[in-house]
């Protein structure tokens, strides 16, 4: 992962002492909207915009990335035991196919001519699960783009001593156990407190309803297969079932 996409995808809260690390398709938007609320409401500021481009807006984020804190800072806060280390995954079927639906589905956007151009197309034509699948299988986890890499190295995993792993399956669950947790980390437990008592749980992000088109996409076992090879580490690592459910 280059220097610009840690600095992008890894949050820091020196005040409530945690570090998230952002996976792409995995509620990034609902955890980062509820942690930046978490954040202002903790230093007493004016809430941030719900507005997704904001959201995602690194340079309006309360949240730090590890260019802003220091290298020697950020690895003394990953080093450190009172720091409270999380992310979230998903099933890498649903989570590739959220990809696809979300984002191939734009032909003049960005992604639709990064892989018409690997599969040498024109945008003018369509581009098939198959055909991004095909696409993405021989790059390199370090070639691919955020939003469909292996999540083993999105999240640095074997690196990073993580303290949570919450699932995206399980979103309001986990999302309430880290909320929780990073209460118990803060530096400032009575205001983290308060802040969480008003926090206003809102699902963002574009919905793609993946999980109820598994059976549309995934008809063959060679597709089935394919995906599970590039993604074999996460089905292993995160305890993903091989088998559609």
């Amino acid at each position: 992962m280059s220097q610009k996409e840690c600095n992008y995808h890894i949050h820091i809260s020196e005040q409530n002492s945690y570090i998230y690390f952002e996976v792409p398709k995995v509620a990034c938007t609902t955890v980062k909207s509820t942690l930046q609320e978490l954040e202002a409401l903790t230093l007493g500021q004016n809430l941030p915009s719900k507005e997704s481009s904001i959201v995602h807006n690194k340079k309006l984020s309360l949240l730090r990335s590890p260019s802003d804190i220091g290298i020697d800072n950020f690895l003394a806060m990953l080093n450190n035991n009172n720091v409270f280390k999380f992310c979230f995954v998903r099933n890498p079927y649903t989570r590739l196919l959220s990809v696809y639906l979300n984002k191939m589905s734009w032909r003049e956007g960005q992604f639709y001519k990064k892989i018409a151009e690997i599969l040498d197309m024109s945008v003018s034509e369509r581009i098939t699960f198959k055909q991004f699948v095909m696409a993405i299988k021989n790059q390199s986890p370090l070639a691919m783009d955020p939003h469909w890499r292996v999540q083993t190295y999105q999240t640095f995993y074997g690196l990073v001593d993580y303290n949570f792993i919450g699932r995206f399956e399980n979103l309001n669950q986990d999302l309430k156990v880290v909320l929780n947790r990073i209460e118990n980390f803060s530096d400032q437990k009575n205001k983290c407190a308060e802040a969480i008592e008003k926090l206003s749980f809102i699902r963002g992000g574009k919905k793609t309803n993946a999980d109820s088109k598994l059976r549309d996409f995934y008809g063959t076992q060679e597709i089935r297969d394919l995906v599970f090879s590039i993604y074999k580490e996460d089905f292993h690592n995160f305890d993903y079932s091989e088998y559609l459910i």
